[in-house]
């Protein structure tokens, strides 16, 4: 921090991270340009709504390459631009960040990570159900969308299951709560093939 002449505090430009270099921090390279303007305006429009005003959730569902991980690192962007926080995890990291707490000498606990996402201001879990679906998996998603959904702490999922599928492959009761989420369902073709 530097100081001016009026005594006032202000951030030193030396601290201050360019937008670009946040991106660059937190989206996965291939999405770094992702942006809601490059999907059909009405889903756009449908996320930014949901953006100006967002409740319980947002529930982006849809065959494998229709874009659900490119519309979730949109979001983030979109966020990021207005200036607010906003965490992003896929699915599968996070459940290997818990599972490194098991690890003799590990200083980090199950619940240290579990609280970093279930108190994050915003978050957006990608591709959830993708994995091998455990046990430890089911309970850990149910955790923290129990815990974010009770705090009014918004989420934005991703999956490549409907919400009648993610109750049988995981948990009716993870079911039950995404039901709560606005729904966006992106079809089409893979878009990775074209």
């Amino acid at each position: 921090m530097g100081e001016g002449r009026d005594r006032r505090v202000t951030r030193c430009s030396c601290r201050v991270r360019a937008p670009e270099e946040i991106f660059r921090s937190l989206l996965l390279p291939r999405y770094r340009e992702a942006q809601l303007g490059h999907f059909a305006q009405q889903i756009a429009n449908a996320v930014r709504r949901w953006l100006a005003e967002p409740k319980d959730g947002l529930f982006i569902s849809g065959p494998a390459g229709t874009g659900k991980t490119y519309m979730a690192c949109a979001i983030v962007r979109a966020v990021l631009e207005a200036g607010k926080p906003v965490t992003f995890v896929r699915c599968a990291d996070f459940y290997a960040e818990i599972r490194r707490t098991f690890s003799i000498g590990s200083e980090v606990t199950e619940g240290d990570v579990e609280n970093r996402y279930a108190n994050a201001p915003l978050l957006v879990l990608d591709d959830l159900a993708a994995g091998s679906l455990s046990d430890h998996e089911r309970r850990c998603t149910l955790n923290l969308l129990d815990v974010r959904w009770n705090h009014l702490r918004p989420t934005v999922v991703t999956s490549n299951l409907a919400l009648t599928e993610i109750g049988t492959a995981m948990d009716e009761r993870i079911s039950s709560r995404l039901r709560c989420f606005v729904p966006i369902v992106l079809g089409g073709r893979d878009r990775r093939g074209r």
